[in-house]
């Protein structure tokens, strides 16, 4: 996968951990799912038992041997259940969007809309990368200045011939502030980040293109201030919004709609912060060279990879490094620090090795090195393997429920809304 070495100007977060046993032991809450990633001509789907703790939404995912089944509500598709990951692949037939429903012991979720195929769509628009930087301000219970750098896996979802949404499963932010110092962010993992791109042109066929396309993104971030300790959220999300943007999208600047609140994980009734104005936008980066020098895995599953990064940027900097994606059972670091040299001096480049336990899966798995700087001029670059890992896969019986492989069903005709639930109006 090659990266469209883009930048992202974006202001962030970190998150409560879920509560496992106190989730499980309770009832379950609201089931919902969401179609997050596509792998060839397959949508990945999870479920989620969803409560509310402490004004906090949990998600606590769901498997087969929850009870998990599916209902096709509106077109046609053949389910496989990954008996290891306990994701769920629905491959589409036909030029039906496909809305399905998930049950726990016969009991409906939330519908939710897994989309059509995504070879539907023209493979460069299916995913990007991007590593890049940015800022933002705050103010209210704390004063920031943020300078961010980032690196994110972005996957699109064809919900229909006419909209997408853009998923934000993988990602790493860091930020620092001169008073408070360095932070960490990502994604709200209880929440849903995603951008909605609707096409101004609607097209009749796949052939026909879809961009300019509006956009309406949402993100929902947790921010980790290890300087004082503390670890933010936003419960309502922060929203871009463009009339207008082609592939890659942002490529003009973007200013978020209004201030957003935060607050304390540890007290979630607790303002920590607001963030004033936030900007975000895609541009080339080239500062930093990321490359994958070997990539090896066994018949155990035991893979070994060396990475190089390099310093193309005429100064020097302390450089940030970290994996992220199906990195799976890790047996060397998954993140540290390294200090190189300007471009062209002996010492401008560095290695990185990472052992791990792959884990097996159906699906094709990715991971990524994502390489930054934290203060200065901004250093960014990332690279991304991908590989199968089907040893000891487990994979379960027919099962009529959809708890397991194959399910074909034709839902009803009516016209459905394509929107997930409660993005859009």
């Amino acid at each position: 996968m090659s990266p469209i070495r883009p930048t992202v100007l974006l202001a962030l977060i970190l998150f409560p951990s879920i509560d496992a046993e106190s989730v499980s032991a309770a009832p379950f809450g609201d089931v919902e799912a969401l179609a997050y990633d596509t792998r060839g001509n397959q949508t990945l789907v999870s479920a989620y038992a969803v409560q509310t703790v402490n004004g906090v939404s949990q998600r606590q995912p769901l498997t087969a041997q929850d009870g998990l089944g599916w209902i096709i509500n509106l077109g046609q598709a053949q389910i496989v259940a990954d008996g290891n990951s306990g994701r769920y692949l629905f491959r589409v037939i036909g030029s039906t969007p496909v809305v399905a429903t998930p049950t726990v012991n016969g009991v409906p979720g939330s519908p939710t809309t897994i989309g059509i195929s995504p070879e539907s769509i023209p493979t460069v628009e299916r995913t990007y990368e991007v590593a890049g930087g940015g800022s933002c301000n705050s103010g209210g219970g704390v004063s920031l200045t943020l300078n961010v750098r980032s690196v994110v896996n972005e996957r699109v979802i064809p919900l229909s011939l006419s909209e997408r949404a853009v998923s934000y499963e993988t990602g790493r932010y860091y930020a620092y502030d001169p008073v408070v110092g360095l932070m960490t962010i990502t994604y709200n993992p209880n929440e849903t980040s995603e951008t909605i791109l609707t096409s101004l042109s609607p097209p009749s066929t796949p052939a026909q293109p879809f961009f300019p396309a509006s956009a309406v993104s949402r993100f929902f971030f947790l921010i980790e201030i290890p300087g004082m300790g503390v670890t933010v959220f936003n419960k309502l999300p922060m929203v871009f919004t463009t009339p207008s943007t082609g592939w890659p999208p942002f490529g003009t600047m973007l200013q978020m709609d209004a201030p957003v609140d935060f607050y304390r994980v540890d007290d979630p009734n607790a303002f920590f912060m607001t963030i004033q104005n936030q900007a975000m936008y895609l541009y080339p980066t080239t500062e930093l060279e990321v490359t994958v020098l070997q990539f090896q895995l066994d018949d155990f599953g035991n893979a070994t990879s060396q990475w190089k990064i390099r310093n193309l940027a005429a100064t020097p900097g302390d450089i940030e490094w970290f994996f992220i994606g199906d990195v799976g059972d890790a047996m060397s670091p998954l993140e540290g620090t390294v200090t190189l040299a300007a471009s062209g001096a002996p010492s401008d480049s560095a290695i990185i090795n990472l052992h791990s336990r792959a884990d097996t899966s159906l699906v094709p798995q990715f991971v990524t090195l994502g390489a930054v700087n934290r203060v200065g001029s901004r250093k960014t670059g990332l690279a991304t393997v991908t590989f199968s890992n089907l040893t000891q896969v487990d994979i379960p019986a027919l099962s009529i429920a959809g708890t397991a492989v194959l399910l074909l069903v034709l839902g009803a005709t009516a016209l459905l809304l394509l929107r997930r639930k409660g993005m859009l109006a």
